[in-house]
Parts: C-alpha cells; sequence; structure tokens
C-alpha cells in the first residue's frame, strides 16, 4: 500500500489498569524510542489470576501475516527480542518490526483474559507500512493464537460499506469492550472536507475472528 507512513516505529511502557467493566485492559502510556527503551510490563500492577498478563510477548516467536509477507518480503516467521526486530527482506531492502501496543481483556466468554498484540511493520526509507493484531488466548501456560486481523481486513471491511473510500495506513486506536475488539483508523479525505476516523468491531465466534456489524464513523483523531 502506497500510502504515508510514519518513519519511525516506536516501542511503549505497558502499564496495567482496572476498570469498571468486566474486562481489564492493559493500554501503552508512555512512549520511548525504539532500542533505547524497550516495553516493558509492571508486574507489581498486574492480576496474578490472569497468567496470560504475565507472558513475554516482547520476546516470542510470530508468524507474518499474508499480507506483510506480499508488502515488506519479511520471512514467514519473525522472533522478537525486547518487543522488536530489523530484518532484510527477500529483495534486500531494510525492514523494521515491533509491538507499539499490547492490550488485554476478555472476547471468547471462557471467564479468562485474551491479549491483543499490536505489530507495526515498516519498510525502511519508503512509503510502505502494515498494522496487524495478533489475538491470544492461553491454554496451559501457552498463548494460542486466535487470529490475526491484518491492515488489508480492515481495509476490506471498511470498503464493503464505503466504496471509493481510502484508509490511512496505521491505527489509531484499539480497545476491548464488551467482548468485542474496537479498530480505529483515519480516513483519508479532501483538503475541503471535514476529517473523520472509522472504527471497525471485531467479535470472536465459531473458532474465528469476524467483523461485527458495519464500520461507524467517529470523530477524527490524529496518529497518537
Amino acid at each position: 500500500m502506497n500510502v504515508s507512513v510514519r518513519k519511525r516505529l516506536v516501542l511503549v511502557g505497558i502499564v496495567a489498569t482496572r476498570l469498571t467493566l468486566p474486562e481489564l485492559s492493559y493500554s501503552a502510556e508512555k512512549k520511548a524510542e525504539k532500542r533505547k527503551s524497550p516495553a516493558t510490563v509492571d508486574k507489581a500492577l498486574l492480576i496474578p489470576e490472569d497468567p496470560i498478563c504475565n507472558f513475554d510477548f516482547m520476546n516470542y516467536k510470530y508468524p507474518i501475516s499474508d499480507h506483510t509477507l506480499k508488502t515488506t518480503g519479511v520471512p514467514p516467521e519473525v522472533v522478537l527480542r525486547n518487543g522488536a526486530a530489523s530484518l532484510v527482506s527477500a529483495t534486500g531492502k531494510n525492514v523494521d518490526m515491533g509491538i507499539t501496543k499490547i492490550i488485554y481483556g476478555e472476547l471468547t466468554r471462557d471467564n479468562a483474559y485474551e491479549a491483543v498484540v499490536r505489530m507495526s511493520t515498516i519498510v525502511v526509507g519508503s512509503e510502505y507500512g502494515t498494522d496487524d493484531l495478533y489475538v491470544f488466548r492461553y491454554v496451559s501456560s501457552t498463548p494460542v493464537l486466535l487470529g490475526i486481523i491484518s491492515e488489508y481486513d480492515m481495509d476490506s471491511a471498511f470498503l464493503k460499506y464505503f466504496p471509493g473510500g481510502v484508509l490511512s495506513h496505521g491505527l489509531t486506536g484499539i480497545k476491548i469492550h464488551g467482548r468485542t475488539l474496537e479498530v480505529e483508523k483515519n480516513v483519508e479525505t479532501a483538503v475541503n472536507e471535514p476529517k473523520y476516523n472509522v472504527r471497525i468491531t471485531y467479535r470472536y465466534g465459531n473458532g474465528k475472528l469476524s467483523v461485527s456489524g458495519m464500520p461507524v464513523k467517529v470523530p477524527y483523531r490524529p496518529f497518537p
């Protein structure tokens, strides 16, 4: 996708926050530049009965979505170290990957929390990049991948209801609410048109993550 993309990948500190809702959501609040201050988890704030919250997703092997494979040329699996990886694509280009956010909440009605890991990938020196969301549950002390929501999937869900529209690269927000995963992206508009975002909602059922309802226009907010 030949669109504007931020040229630097940032990592974040992850802080646990208790919500008044039935689920928990731990969101990234403190940013740090890549490789200078890797993302950390404040384990003193985590809830001990939710073991997935203590799993080290920052040092883990991830399968790569088909969309990111085609866009960046990275290997089909990538091992992150301290939440990041620097790779060379099949065409000899430098590619940076990194976790930019992790949230936790209940998505599957199994009385346990799932993790949503946001992975950002950029081809260094180009306008090509992707954002993927990895959704995990925790079974027998092992994370089990429920699915990957690629940026291509998000764009396709938008175009189904807004044909001819264009979404900017990157995500402006993700959260778990009412056992659904809500994703927000910027919509590209003409100079004289009001800016707005779109919210796409995903729900887990029948063994997969699917779009729930029609994407909704929401007030504009820029990339965080």
